[in-house]
């Protein structure tokens, strides 16, 4: 169920258009502002069907009105887990979890990470793998989101130095284009618990993200912290944002489009399914 949080709002707007009985999540708005991408799960017609684990669909915006979501196609999506981690600022560059090996035919190995596709006329080139320094995840979940100017990415998984079950950790793209191997951001933000759906903010310093381990209203909560004296392991300590987006179920993926001016996040209260 995705909700859209608006700054001189007080409660929630749901999206009638948008959601279903399936389940929705991971909402991300186009730089235009005019798609609003997300994914969804268990739909007849996504790659694997019912029992895929989550395409990417889309939704147009016309004045405040949304169109029916369309699947995004077989080019972006396979039949794993699908979603869309952020964008350029031109949007001229999709950023994806996983992605296949091969040629894209879906005759290839299935990968855990995260691919880049560029903006082809009004078409997506066939997601390529980033590079990323040692990359390991010993979980099904992957979550991440990149900055703007395309240089930071903040990556939610199992790996190295994770203090329990899912981390967050940063990993900084190189000169030769390559992306660093990633650094835990540490115990002020990780905990033995599961720490998924990260989104840094366009002022580079505030980081949002859903924890079930920081206490707070229900299974997950949102949370936000700063980050400290240019540092990407010291954070002030995690807020949680409030009864007014976190209930007793389950809030994530919260995202705020660079207008500055609304937040996405999907939730399982009041859903219309899951």
């Amino acid at each position: 169920f995705l909700t859209i949080l608006t700054q001189a709002q007080e409660g929630r707007v749901a999206i009638d258009s948008i959601n279903s009985t399936y389940d929705e999540h991971s909402p991300v708005l186009s730089p235009d502002g005019n798609r609003l991408y997300f994914t969804r799960a268990g739909h007849p017609a996504n790659v694997a069907g019912e029992i895929d684990q989550g395409d990417i669909w889309y939704a147009e915006k016309e004045g405040e009105s949304w169109f029916k979501p369309q699947h995004a196609g077989n080019q972006l999506n396979h039949s794993g887990l699908n979603g869309v981690v952020g964008f350029s600022a031109d949007g001229q560059r999709m950023y994806l979890l996983n992605y296949f090996d091969s040629d894209g035919s879906g005759g290839g190995q299935l990968r855990n990470g995260i691919a880049v596709a560029e903006k082809m006329g009004n078409e997506w080139s066939r997601p390529e793998r980033l590079r990323i320094r040692y990359f390991s995840n010993d979980s099904f979940y992957i979550g991440a989101t990149i900055n703007a100017e395309e240089n930071v990415l903040i990556l939610a998984i199992k790996s190295y130095e994770s203090e329990g079950n899912e981390d967050l950790y940063v990993s900084f793209k190189q000169a030769d284009g390559e992306w660093s191997q990633p650094e835990n951001l540490g115990a002020k933000i990780n905990t033995y618990g599961e720490e998924w759906s990260p989104f840094l903010a366009a002022d580079g310093e505030t980081l949002y993200f859903t924890s079930n381990t920081l206490g707070g209203s229900g299974g997950r909560d949102l949370f936000m912290s700063k980050r400290l004296n240019g540092s990407w392991k010291d954070w002030s300590d995690p807020v949680n944002l409030g009864e007014q987006i976190n209930t007793e179920g389950t809030e994530r993926d919260f995202f705020i489009p660079s207008q500055g001016d609304m937040a996405f996040f999907s939730s399982t209260q009041d859903s219309e399914g899951f």
